[in-house]
């Protein structure tokens, strides 16, 4: 875990079987009035050099989303009002903000 709040989390994962690195950003935003709180999900494939700066705190978790650039990731979007998420492959460079 690099950062680890319950409406913020950020760690780095690596696949069991080809021991590729990825970062993990869940944000999430309590929604207050109908207490469907949206959650987004990112998982994007890094070097183990980018690994090791962030295990280290050398790349803040906040620049993670810097990494896409010219990469695909994973992104699951689960607003309020959706009844599921949304799946899907999008590429570049993305937001990583807190969530509350």
């Amino acid at each position: 875990m690099i950062q680890d709040d319950s409406h913020f989390i950020v760690s780095v994962r690596r696949c069991s079987l080809c021991s590729q690195a990825f970062v993990s950003v869940f944000t999430e935003y309590v929604d207050w009035a109908a207490s469907q709180d949206a959650q987004y999900r990112t998982l994007l494939p890094i070097t183990d050099a980018e690994a090791d700066d962030l295990m280290a705190g050398r790349l803040s978790p906040h620049r993670a989303g810097a990494l896409g650039r010219g990469r695909r990731h994973l992104q699951s979007d689960w607003p309020s009002e959706a009844d599921e998420p949304s799946v899907y492959w999008d590429s570049g460079v993305f937001e990583v903000r807190e969530g509350y």
